[in-house]
């Protein structure tokens, strides 16, 4: 079996991971409450949920370091770019299947149009290909599952703060603006405010390549860290 199916079934297998990327957000497309009115929150609770879902997928990285299974992966011809490579493919793999869904439903209860339905996916896709990327190289920084978590639920609270999944980035004062844009997460909420209130503009496009560029570097911070 290949690691890339191994971290898929590991996904499915696992209680908690079903419910965060499976249930949750399908029952968040069914609470009108987050789909009307000039903000729309629903928009942003869902990437905070993108954030958090990358997180616990990531976790499969740190678990395999915990009970020394990555020890025997290595000890066979497969090498620790295949390793990493085949697992954040996974991850992505079971963010972005999620988000069709979640936009398919949208698109059919709330009466979006297919091209803000499609701007809408790219948003996500680039947003959970941030945060799979930032959740592994968070996870290269801790040896031990608790302090792991404990820290995250931390940093998730922050950047939801500062970046506007909890309320309008519009209403933060600058200093905390200028902190929120340090991470994905503003840029996404950035991102979503533009094309809901203006559609294809200059910047939506610069959010997305905020996005990516944060990507990159979360992925050369972690290839750089030793995890074993």
């Amino acid at each position: 079996m290949s690691i890339f199916k191994f971290a898929l079934l590991r996904n499915v297998r696992n209680r908690t991971t079903l419910i965060v990327i499976c249930i949750i957000p399908v029952v968040m497309m069914f609470i009108p409450a987050l789909w009307i009115g000039d903000w729309q929150q629903g928009f942003y609770l869902y990437a905070l949920q993108i954030m958090v879902g990358s997180f616990i997928l990531a976790r499969g990285i740190l678990d395999d370091r915990i009970d020394k299974t990555v020890y025997r992966i290595l000890s066979t011809p497969i090498s620790m770019y295949n390793y990493l490579i085949q697992n954040l493919f996974a991850y992505l793999l079971s963010l972005l299947v999620q988000i069709g869904v979640v936009v398919v439903i949208g698109f059919a209860l709330n009466g979006w149009d297919l091209s803000f339905s499609l701007a809408l996916i790219l948003c996500y896709t680039i947003f959970a290909i941030a945060s799979v990327a930032m959740s592994f190289a968070w996870t290269c920084l801790f040896k031990e599952k608790s302090a792991n978590i404990s820290a995250f639920v931390i940093l998730a609270t922050l950047v939801g703060f500062i970046g506007g999944f909890w309320f309008p980035i519009s209403l933060l004062p600058d200093y905390l603006r200028f902190l929120g844009m340090l991470f994905p997460a503003y840029w996404v909420s950035y991102g979503i405010y533009n094309l809901n209130a203006y559609g294809l503009n200059w910047e939506y496009w610069m959010s997305l390549v905020a996005m990516l560029l944060f990507s990159a570097v979360y992925l050369l911070y972690g290839g750089k860290r030793r995890i074993v």
